[in-house]
């Protein structure tokens, strides 16, 4: 026995807009390796067809003809915001924290706890 696709859609919460990247066949396939009847073939929205570019080459020449903006070095101090926050820092792992001390040079033994190390990062300023 089949449910009806508008007691499966309702159920769980599905729309057909949720199969517009699939054509009928595939979408009447889904349906039936999960005992659901599908809609007809009137009511499935139509695939959406992606636009196919005639003239690449001249696509290309356009591209190419762009010149890129020369990128500017940031100083440091115009960064107000520090790198690493509180929030971050507290959501990694001890053994990520301990690298990111080795990384940015802070001294800590293994009687340090988490909590203790996410402060000395962020005593550091960076």
């Amino acid at each position: 026995m089949k449910i009806k696709w508008t007691d499966f859609s309702n159920r769980r919460k599905v729309t057909l807009d949720n199969f517009k990247h699939m054509d009928y066949q595939e979408y009447s396939r889904w349906c039936a390796a999960r005992g659901v009847e599908p809609v007809s073939l009137e009511l499935f929205p139509k695939a959406e067809k992606i636009k196919k570019i005639e003239n690449i080459e001249e696509v290309i020449l356009q591209v190419g003809n762009i010149e890129p903006e020369p990128i500017t070095e940031i100083e440091l101090e115009e960064i107000s915001e520090p790198i690493y926050t509180q929030k971050g820092l507290s959501k990694m792992k001890k053994a990520e924290v301990q690298y990111l001390c080795d990384q940015l040079g802070a001294e800590y033994t293994g009687s340090h706890t988490k909590r203790q190390l996410v402060q000395k990062i962020l005593s550091l300023n960076i």
